[in-house]
């Protein structure tokens, strides 16, 4: 008896403490319906010990849900529950069910502080996030400059007259959608966080008040920027696909390419549902349009393949019959010339695809090849016989180069008359050579030398002769000297005498006169000529 009034005391105290926390009216919310259902079993029930039973379990069930325990349930249970103890039960049942009762009501209690708790702690950061949105939209400016710029495609023509309208709108979206994500964001983490309702109104507001800042101006900029790419995939369509069947100026894969491109920066552009949908439709249609057109070229190109392939049959026995003539290589080039040309000539009268223009240019290579090939072997042959005689120039400069180097080293073992043979042998070769400016100028070097060594060499002669050798060799010279001014003036008489008688004028007597004078004249160089090879043969023994 005194353990059910222990009960019934605590009842009234658990009675008084669910009136004072029961939330107010307006402000409860309503069970889940897991609780309907639990409720609906309730009802069924015929005992208290059932219903007694059945509430402690829902209790205990509804603590134990993952994420957040309902606590809406739980504490609709327990109202349930409370008045079931003052119920005719069994006294030991009551017991223990009681004590079930206060531990689960205990564990409730303890949840919830937790979870109020926590839900302190996210109210907190949820400020602290707002407080940082309204801090970043104070700097709006500011972060606006730091927002690269967009990378466009650069290929495309249709969209590169307007980039830069593009990045200046599309990088201040990118700002307002990452800003209104983080609102969007902060919205939910309100909605799921369990907090008292004032509180949530509070954080609502302030959220309320950073998105009037940005979703209007979101929203401006998105109708600006969709209706200039809607006018710009326009603007493509009509210059391009106005009329499908008219022949483009641009080829069909760089329109595909361009469709490509644009379809691409829609993906990256800001742009709302209609202009996303309206222009992707209008390029797809597009690309249907090239695709129909690329089957009726192909259709056209295998007709046109047909009369290629006739065309080239036209011209291949042409070349055939080249080829026949020139296998042998001896046709002259002229006329090769002359026939690859009228050839060529032909195929442009002819509608010719570029393969077959290809094979009937490779067939006239090969045409052509033998006779090329005779020329390329007379030219290389040409070419070696050049090399051999510049060679052999070269050998022979070296030869005369080293020979006269030998001499002008062994001057002093040589006698005066062999150098004299010497010099006059290499001077012959010398004028029988080809030389350049600077090769002469080296041999007129050499040449001065050897002079050099054969004045030093006769000087030592004429000095070891005797005195009276010596006499005689200086009374010989100046007789040698006085021929040579004697031959000099017979020379000079000679030559005016012919002057005279090439002159116009001259009568036959005068005519006669001249020739005898030139006749005596000539007798007396000859008689000069002998008395000075006579007078150097005596000097030359002398010298000996």
């Amino acid at each position: 008896m005194n353990g059910d009034k222990e009960i019934t005391s605590d009842i009234e105290c658990q009675e008084e403490e669910i009136k004072k926390s029961s939330p107010k009216e307006g402000q409860a919310k309503a069970p889940s319906p897991g609780f309907d259902l639990f409720f609906a079993q309730f009802e069924q029930m015929n005992t208290p010990e059932e219903k007694v039973r059945l509430t402690l379990d829902f209790m205990r069930f509804s603590l134990s849900q993952s994420g957040t325990p309902r606590f809406e349930d739980f504490w609709a249970a327990r109202r349930l529950l409370l008045p079931l103890f003052k119920e005719n039960m069994n006294p030991k049942g009551r017991s223990q069910y009681w004590l079930e009762y206060l531990e689960l009501s205990s564990e409730g209690r303890r949840l919830k502080e937790i979870l109020d708790e926590q839900s302190a702690f996210a109210v907190e950061q949820i400020e602290l996030a707002i407080a940082a949105l309204e801090q970043d939209l104070a700097n709006y400016n500011a972060l606006l400059d730091q927002i690269p710029d967009i990378s466009f495609p650069v290929s495309s023509k249709t969209f590169m007259t307007k980039k830069e309208m593009y990045n200046t709108l599309q990088r201040e979206l990118y700002l307002l959608n990452t800003l209104a994500s983080r609102i969007n964001g902060l919205r939910k983490e309100v909605i799921k966080t369990g907090m008292k309702v004032r509180q949530k109104n509070q954080l609502f507001e302030k959220l309320s008040v950073c998105g009037d800042r940005i979703f209007p101006r979101r929203k401006e900029l998105i109708k600006l920027i969709s209706d200039a790419f809607t006018a710009d995939v326009g603007v493509f369509i009509s210059t391009y696909f106005q009329d499908v069947e008219k022949e483009s100026q641009v080829p069909p894969y760089l329109l595909r390419e361009e469709i490509k491109v644009l379809q691409g920066i829609a993906k990256s552009l800001t742009l709302n549902t209609h202009s996303f949908t309206e222009t992707r439709l209008q390029l797809s249609r597009c690309w249907d349009d090239i695709k129909l057109l690329e089957k009726e070229r192909k259709k056209e190109l295998t007709q046109k393949k047909q009369i290629f392939k006739e065309n080239c049959e036209l011209v291949v026995p042409k070349i055939a019959a080249l080829i026949a003539m020139t296998a042998d290589g001896t046709m002259p080039l002229d006329e090769l010339n002359r026939q690859t040309q009228e050839i060529l000539e032909f195929m442009k009268t002819l509608e010719l695809g570029r393969e077959e223009v290809r094979y009937l240019k490779e067939e006239l290579h090969k045409a052509r090849q033998p006779v090329m090939d005779k020329l390329k072997e007379a030219e290389e042959e040409r070419n070696k016989k050049e090399k051999e005689v510049v060679q052999q120039r070269v050998d022979r400069i070296e030869s005369l180069r080293s020979q006269l180097k030998q001499v002008i080293e062994n001057a002093a073992q040589y006698s005066y008359d062999k150098l004299i043979v010497s010099r006059d042998q290499m001077l012959l070769e010398f004028d029988q050579l080809s030389l350049s400016k600077l090769e002469k100028q080296t041999f007129d070097r050499l040449f001065k030398q050897l002079k050099e060594a054969i004045c030093d060499q006769k000087e030592r002669a004429v000095m070891s002769l005797s005195p009276d050798a010596r006499e005689a060799l200086d009374q010989l010279e100046a007789i040698l000297n006085q021929r040579k001014e004697q031959k000099q003036e017979i020379k000079e008489q000679l030559e005016s005498y012919r002057k005279a008688l090439g002159g116009s004028g001259l009568d036959f007597e005068k005519g006669m006169l001249y020739r005898e004078l030139i006749e005596e004249e000539k007798i007396r160089l000859e008689k000069a000529n002998e008395a000075i090879k006579e007078i150097e043969e005596k000097i030359a023994e002398i010298e000996e």
